[in-house]
């Protein structure tokens, strides 16, 4: 079961929401279309870059191309400003990438 659908079965259950955020990757491209071995690092790196930004309960999902979801996994309501945090945190840690 993935992430995603197991953080909305927890909402569910708590009569909550789930926070869904869809990050793109910009350049994203010029990276799938360098070879197999450089492009996969340099993806790889940059999901581990994102997953350095968000909590153990939150899920970071590839959704196909330069798409990304991440959801927060506790299922609550009303933290707009840990959200904002969270967010900040990827964007910079994706452009520190160079």
């Amino acid at each position: 079961m993935s992430g995603l659908r197991q953080n909305e079965l927890s909402a569910q259950r708590k009569h909550s929401i789930v926070a869904v955020v869809l990050v793109d990757l910009d350049h994203f491209k010029l990276i799938n279309e360098l070879p197999a071995t450089t492009g996969g690092s340099i993806a790889a790196a940059d999901a581990h870059r994102m997953l350095a930004c968000v909590r153990d309960t939150d899920t970071v999902v590839r959704l196909g191309g330069a798409s990304c979801a991440v959801a927060d996994g506790r299922g609550v309501r009303g933290n707009v400003a840990g959200h904002a945090t969270r967010l900040n945190a990827i964007a910079r840690a994706l452009q520190d990438r160079g």
